[in-house]
């Protein structure tokens, strides 16, 4: 197995600092473009990651990374839920399946450079 590992710094994708002169909107961005860099370095056949997750403009929980893999989040209705964490209320179920067998032999490693919690008044959302 190769034993090269990337490293991903999320606020570089989707990062408020990104957003300079823009109405933050976070609970509709998601980590979608996350889930994109991870299958670039899949098809390069690495399979340790440390990605750095502060600062970014999304509070989706990595569920738009996730779907990017082949996860899938659905609703009751079985249907795909999309956007950011907002949609996180009309999840159902979790659906795993068909996720990228590459990212299931992989380790991940999340780095944080904040303390804020994700939730409530002072969460990352407010924030």
């Amino acid at each position: 197995m190769n034993e090269d590992c990337a490293v991903i710094e999320s606020a570089k994708l989707n990062g408020i600092a990104l957003k300079q002169g823009k109405r933050l909107k976070p609970l509709e961005e998601n980590s979608g473009q996350i889930g994109t860099v991870i299958r670039f370095f899949l098809d390069q056949g690495i399979r340790k990651f440390v990605i750095g997750i502060g600062g970014t403009s999304s509070t989706d929980g990595g569920v738009g990374m996730v779907q990017e893999l082949g996860g899938q989040f659905l609703d009751h209705d079985n249907r795909q839920i999309h956007g950011g964490g907002g949609s996180l209320l009309s999840l159902s179920r979790i659906d795993l399946n068909d996720l990228d067998p590459r990212a299931k032999e992989s380790c991940f490693i999340g780095a944080a450079d904040v303390i804020n919690q994700f939730s409530g008044k002072d969460g990352a959302a407010q924030v």
